[in-house]
């Protein structure tokens, strides 16, 4: 018991640090996608460039569905 709290304290405390360091880069980008969708206009949301291919708000609805299920 106490050898594996030899690994685990450490091994808890470096996947702290690093949802510290990760979560810092996460608001960062989606700081940036939420303003470039309050920049496209609604009219531009159902665009696709071809027949096929995810439309601008289908890649919105993406990005958010992504980002759901990775901060689960």
């Amino acid at each position: 018991m106490k050898l594996a709290a030899f690994f685990l304290i450490p091994a808890m405390a470096y996947a702290q640090e690093f949802a510290q360091g990760w979560m810092g880069e996460f608001e960062h980008a989606s700081k940036q996608i939420h303003q470039l969708l309050e920049a496209t206009p609604e009219a531009k949301l159902s665009w696709r460039p071809a027949p096929g291919i995810r439309s601008t708000a289908e890649v919105y609805g993406h990005i958010i569905e992504g980002n759901y299920f990775l901060l689960r």
